[in-house]
């Protein structure tokens, strides 16, 4: 397989050396972000994929996770799928389509056209498979796929998911209920091949290796570099709240070495966050670099 490698638990570790010479560079970086006013608050979580050692910086801090929340939906498919082989192929037509506002790509190239190229829409009226669906809520970061398959996936694979990665369900009005560990977890489970099974996990890790974003983590390793994420964005500020957030969490297939990395952001303008995680992701590849 390409994209998984089921060797290695993902059980905590506690810091090395080398380790701790990334999360210097890392601590550098978020502190000059803060101090500037980039960023409000900013989370990080790394784990070398070949030793299992890393670190986490601000677990307990709580983010919106918006459009991350659709991987944690396609996990819950594809275990479904090894129950019901048929699921990925049944077909659910599109009624509505949201305006494009509504539509994670489209907001973000609306806003900033350098983060994401444009997205393709769904068509009102043609079905899709719930497979092509799920490529679409990771690839496009499509509300709409996303929609048509969270209301078809049953309740307890959802919840199995949430429960497995310490993820809890959002209630009320505060949608600040994700942690970045919950994420981080989850693309160490794909690559290790804990949670789906193998095929499932590197069928995930594949189309979330053609996500459209190009901002962020992919902007801060060479360009080439294989990177397997999910974005997510916040625009809290125009519901009158105090900041917008920016997420962006996957897998780099560095040459010398996999690793994890997840940032999670809060701050004024999703351009200035953006360019925060890139420079945490290029703190990272240069310091995993002389770590060799």
């Amino acid at each position: 397989m390409e994209f998984v490698r089921t060797l290695i638990d993902c059980a905590p570790a506690e810091a090395h050396a080398p380790v701790s010479k990334i999360r210097t560079a890392v601590d550098v970086a978020v502190e000059a972000a803060l101090l500037k006013g980039n960023v409000q608050a900013a989370a990080v979580m790394f784990r070398d994929l070949e030793t299992g050692r890393g670190f986490t910086i601000q677990p307990q801090l709580r983010f919106n996770p918006a459009s991350l929340l659709k991987l944690p939906m396609a996990m819950g498919w594809m275990r479904l799928a090894t129950f019901h082989s048929e699921a990925l192929d049944n077909q659910l037509t599109a009624k509505t389509v949201a305006p494009a506002r509504e539509s994670d790509g489209e907001l973000i190239t609306l806003h900033n056209p350098q983060l994401a190229d444009a997205p393709v829409r769904l068509e009102v009226g043609k079905s899709y498979s719930v497979l092509e669906l799920l490529g679409r809520s990771i690839i496009e970061s499509d509300n709409d796929a996303a929609k048509l398959i969270g209301e078809e996936l049953p309740g307890k694979f959802v919840q199995h998911v949430f429960d497995r990665f310490d993820l809890p369900v959002v209630t009320g009005d505060d949608r600040r209920t994700g942690g970045v560990q919950s994420f981080g977890r989850m693309f160490i489970s794909l690559f290790n091949a804990t949670y789906n099974t193998p095929e499932a996990s590197e069928h995930l890790l594949r189309s979330l290796s053609r996500t459209r974003m190009k901002s962020a983590l992919v902007a801060g390793v060479p360009k080439g570099t294989v990177v397997a994420h999910k974005f997510g964005v916040d625009y809290d500020s125009a519901r009158g709240g105090s900041g917008n957030e920016l997420h962006d969490c996957g897998i780099i297939y560095r040459p010398g070495g996999p690793y994890m990395l997840c940032v999670m952001a809060r701050g004024a303008g999703n351009q200035m966050i953006a360019e925060f995680i890139a420079s945490i992701s290029t703190a990272t590849w240069r310091a995993m670099d002389t770590a060799d």
